[in-house]
């Protein structure tokens, strides 16, 4: 998701499609330890929208560049940055937690599960709590897809309570 790589539909698609392959592997596959992308608790969904901040940048977690500086992590260092967005990072309050929930992330039904990295957005959008929608549309691909592999490992578990929740959850989505 690198600011220099240009992101294209197809690649969306591609994405769609490698993850059902592995998918499909895992699923004629059992015993092949997965990815933890695919141990997402897809319920989630359902839990009370907590708006603090999921990742420990610029608190619990700091880069410090070869001049001494600190930064919020490297991606907010100028080693990854331009140098005015390194510089401006610093004066990012990262204790305050609401500035990290967008308006547009704020009603998304996917909220409690985004991956979205604030460092990352504030590369592409100069605003740590503003996603691509590029990357929006990658994470709503992941979940679906996690969704049906754990559909269909309910269905062949005969667990017919998980059932009816992840396609009600689909059917929301």
């Amino acid at each position: 998701m690198g600011s220099t790589v240009i992101w294209e539909q197809i690649h969306l698609m591609e994405f769609a499609k490698q993850l059902n392959l592995l998918s499909n592997y895992y699923l004629k596959n059992p015993s092949v330890p997965r990815i933890s992308m695919f141990d997402m608790d897809v319920t989630h969904v359902f839990h009370k929208r907590n708006y603090l901040k999921k990742c420990g940048c610029g608190e619990e977690l700091v880069c410090i560049d070869c001049d001494g500086q600190t930064y919020a992590c490297h991606l907010f260092s100028p080693i990854t940055a331009p140098k005015h967005l390194a510089k401006a990072s610093q004066s990012i309050d990262f204790s305050d937690h609401k500035q990290f929930v967008g308006v547009k992330c704020r009603d998304c039904m996917l909220f409690p599960l985004c991956t979205s990295c604030y460092g990352m957005n504030y590369l592409l959008t100069g605003d740590v709590s503003n996603p691509t929608p590029f990357t929006c549309r990658a994470f709503r691909i992941q979940f679906l897809s996690v969704c049906n592999f754990q559909l269909q490992i309910a269905e062949s578990e005969g667990n017919k309570e998980r059932v009816q929740t992840i396609q009600y959850i689909i059917t929301q989505f």
